[in-house]
Parts: structure tokens; sequence; C-alpha cells
């Protein structure tokens, strides 16, 4: 993966701009790096960042990639969404780092479960009845580890 993500950067050419959603122009480059937890481990992004002057930075690549915004990928965040129905979160970080490459702490996964809950919650908004039993049913899941997890 690792190997993959080099090749992007290399074959990245440089833009004259990018164009933020604000319509604005960003001319300024440099390159930079990030690291991004997948379910193989840890990999470094190295990508170009457009910029301007009082404005947030742009990364065209992290787009093509449809990468989070975040430290832990999709497939970690899916991962421990699934795990956390399941089990407490002691046994979603020992689950998580036996089937992938991953690895996180409790902390961290009470976390992505947490903003799992918040995005499926978003979704939900203007959606049928259907989806929004299933987001019920999700929260109260959610809730149920919750305290299953605060008890000492």
């Amino acid at each position: 993966m690792q190997d993959h993500l080099d090749l992007r950067l290399a074959r990245e050419g440089r833009r004259v701009g990018v164009m933020g959603r604000d319509a604005i122009e960003r001319r300024q480059v440099k390159g930079s790096e990030r690291g991004l937890m997948t379910i193989f481990g840890l990999v470094k992004v190295g990508r170009l960042g457009y910029s301007r002057v009082g404005l947030a930075s742009l990364y065209p690549m992290d787009r093509g990639l449809n990468l989070p915004k975040e430290y832990y990928c999709y497939g970690v965040r899916r991962r421990v969404a699934e795990e956390v129905t399941k089990a407490s979160f002691d046994e979603v970080v020992s689950a998580v780092e036996k089937t992938t490459g991953a690895s996180l702490a409790k902390r961290q996964a009470e976390e992505l479960a947490t903003r799992a809950a918040q995005d499926f919650h978003s979704i939900n908004s203007g959606s049928s009845k259907n989806l929004k039993a299933v987001v019920f049913w999700s929260l109260v899941q959610m809730a149920k580890i919750l305290l299953m997890n605060s008890s000492p």
C-alpha cells in the first residue's frame, strides 16, 4: 500500500492552482506528509498542498483517494463500528488488532464509535421511516455498550 501511495505522489503533477468550494484559487504549493492508519497498518501519505494566505490548504490527492480528515481510514472506522455492536471497547481494540494491521487505543475506539453513530444520525435526516428505525436501534445498541463499558 505504501508503494502505491508513493507512486501516486510521484505521478501527481504540480498544478498552476486549485480552486476551492469558496471559489478562491490557491496557488502556493508545498509538499507535505500525513499519517494514515489503514487496515494494513500505518502508511505515510505524501501530497501537494495548495494554499493562499488566510485560507485552509487544499490537497487534491486526499480527495482523489477519498481520504478522511482523521487519522483512521474508513476501513478501520468500519471495523470498529461493526465490532462495537458485539463487544466491549477492550474487546473491540483486541479484535481490530487481531484481524487487521491497524492499532488503536480504547479511547480512539470509543471516539470512532461515537462518530459513527453521529454520522449515521446525520444520514437519517429526511430519510425513510425504515432507516429511522435502523438508526434508533443502532443508537440503543451504542448506549448499551457505553453503559457496559462505564462500569468499573
